[in-house]
């Protein structure tokens, strides 16, 4: 995609008014309804990343907000919990690596993409990743 695409398919982050939000809409209905497990897919991309990350804040805070109306109602809010993962190989985790204190090296993939509801998941690069088995652990979560 160019980047005229992505500005007419993500508006959002865009900020071009005049374009399809059709694309936009039908992610949003995903990542509100069902689980997602992110594939070979780059978060390094502005558009996307921004969409989905500026989505994950929205619905937080529309989540905050249920809970809130339900507290004062004297009700406990149950909404779905979604939850996404991001299958990622150790080689790209290792561009998440910060030094703490000048020293010391933590990797900071799981806290970074935690903050937008999505838990990485890091196999072996190179390796081979038995999905069905991977697919089967993340039922049973």
């Amino acid at each position: 995609m160019k980047t005229k695409d992505y500005e007419k398919y993500y508006p959002s982050v865009s900020k071009i008014e005049s374009h399809d939000k059709s694309l936009e809409d039908f992610l949003k209905q995903c990542y509100k309804s069902k689980n997602i497990i992110f594939i070979g897919f780059s978060f390094q991309d502005y558009y996307v990343r921004n969409f989905f990350f500026n989505l994950s804040k929205e619905i937080e805070q529309e989540q905050k907000t249920s809970a809130d109306f339900y507290r004062e109602s004297g009700k406990i809010y149950t909404g779905k919990e979604i939850k996404h993962y991001l299958l990622i190989d150790e080689e790209t985790s290792r561009l998440y690596i910060k030094k703490i204190d000048g020293e010391k090296e933590t990797n900071l993939v799981h806290e970074y993409f935690g903050n937008y509801n999505i838990t990485v998941v890091i196999y072996k690069t190179g390796g081979y990743i038995f999905l069905e088995k991977l697919f089967e652990a993340l039922s049973q979560r």
